[in-house]
């Protein structure tokens, strides 16, 4: 019982981990694009800093999913 529980707890931060490390991403592509980043990614006309920012969350969602395993 304590291995799932230590696994969980585990998780949770690493989880807890990823969910920064995503939001610190955002805010350094946000300092180096021109403009506000985050009214470019939720404008209607297609803007390649929404792929930017896509990749790098995905990036950082794989990193910390590999870091669980």
């Amino acid at each position: 019982m304590s291995d799932i529980l230590d696994g969980l707890g585990r998780t949770s931060a690493f989880g807890a981990l990823g969910l920064v490390l995503m939001a610190v991403a955002f805010l350094v592509l946000d300092l180096v694009t021109p403009g506000k980043l985050g009214a470019i990614v939720v404008d209607p006309e297609p803007h390649p800093a929404v792929w930017v920012t896509a990749s790098c969350n995905v990036a950082v969602a794989a990193i910390v999913a590999a870091s669980i395993a």
